[in-house]
């Protein structure tokens, strides 16, 4: 389990209240993204609220920094076989006589793995959601359609969702309902 090492702070469950709050704010886009469709005046505030958000960075690194603070750290084994990938594949992860192959992870580098695949996920549609709500085409009420925003936004949003609950499977449950009392109790996120 996280133990909040990869954060300043030093508390894992402190660590995962604004991952949290950027799952909830997610979710409040997509109802207003859905309301939004019904309701093109809507549409403008919409946008205006996924540009400028302060819950969901729209920054890669902050991004991702965001999520790497509750997640597992790359172990020096990883790291290794990244850096040596031809080697590793080479020798089919050979790590000497009588030894297991360098390849077959422990519990914490497949969360790890899991953890980043899912933040990975979560970027890549969180910045199609910032792009789609860049384009100048879906700027204005008169020309955007209800197949443009579905397209551009919500599908994209739905996606960022999915991803966030793959990444928040990986957090204990105990991490995860005192986080939810935090973020419950704490308006700052």
């Amino acid at each position: 389990m996280p133990d909040g090492t990869n954060s300043p702070s030093g508390s894992a469950v402190n660590n995962l209240v604004p991952i949290l709050g950027m799952q909830q704010e997610i979710a409040t886009l997509i109802d207003s993204t859905t309301t939004s469709q019904k309701n093109s005046a809507a549409w403008p505030t919409v946008r205006n609220r996924i540009l400028s958000n302060r819950k969901v960075p729209t920054q890669e690194a902050s991004f991702k920094a965001l999520l790497d603070l509750y997640s597992q750290p790359v172990s020096y084994k990883t790291q290794f076989m990244n850096q040596n990938a031809f080697l590793v594949y080479y020798t089919q992860g050979f790590d000497g006589p009588g030894r297991p192959s360098i390849e077959t992870d422990t519990k914490q580098e497949a969360q790890q793995k899991r953890q980043y695949g899912a933040r990975n996920d979560a970027w890549i549609a969180w910045d199609d959601v910032v792009a789609g709500a860049s384009d100048p085409t879906l700027s204005s009420t008169s020309s955007t359609s209800v197949q443009d925003i579905t397209t551009n936004i919500l599908e994209p949003l739905e996606r960022t969702s999915e991803a966030l609950q793959l990444y928040l499977k990986e957090a204990s449950q105990t991490d995860l309902e005192e986080a939810t009392v935090l973020l419950a109790n704490d308006k700052k996120y």
